[in-house]
């Protein structure tokens, strides 16, 4: 059965219109995030949640952690849910920074599951530019999702997006 088309979002990036079409209802403004560390550039203690809810990709980056060996994300949904895909907005410029990103789902975060590993040595994925990383996983269950770096590093996204398919 086709998707319904529920959104389509625009993306502005040095005045090119990109065109990213998303099918489905985001979740992830549901999820309360955290992260692994602030620092200098953070712009609060909870900065974390504005990856899950920054709409309209205002930001260079939503989040910052310190340069620290294999800072994380992580989103809770405080119980399981169904999703279908992961939509991840790296940061541009220094996109190159995310180059060792892995995903990985819990539903007690005791027991991890990976779906997701960069390969360090291919270009890095975009963002705002109409290319961010996109991980299918059609009629997973969750209640956590994390974002980790396998390398010492800062890491800064614009925004993170779960959607559940519509039938």
């Amino acid at each position: 059965m086709p998707y319904k088309l529920n959104s389509v979002k625009l993306y502005l990036d040095n005045f090119i219109s990109t065109m990213v079409v998303v099918k489905g209802t985001n979740i992830a403004p549901q999820a309360l995030c955290e992260q692994s560390s602030i620092c200098c550039w953070s712009v609060s203690d909870n900065e974390a949640n504005r990856l899950v809810n920054n709409p309209d990709r205002e930001f260079e980056f939503a989040q910052h952690t310190d340069f620290e060996a294999n800072p994380w994300i992580q989103l809770d949904f405080g119980k399981v849910v169904l999703y279908d895909e992961i939509l991840v907005f790296n940061r541009l410029p220094l996109a190159e920074r995310a180059r060792t990103l892995s995903i990985e789902i819990s539903i007690d975060c005791q027991g991890w599951h990976c779906i997701h590993i960069c390969d360090p040595d291919a270009p890095p994925f975009g963002g705002t530019d109409g290319n961010p990383l996109r991980v299918l996983t059609p009629g997973y269950e969750t209640r956590f999702i994390r974002l980790q770096l396998h390398e010492p590093n800062f890491f800064h996204l614009v925004a993170i997006e779960v959607y559940r398919h519509d039938s």
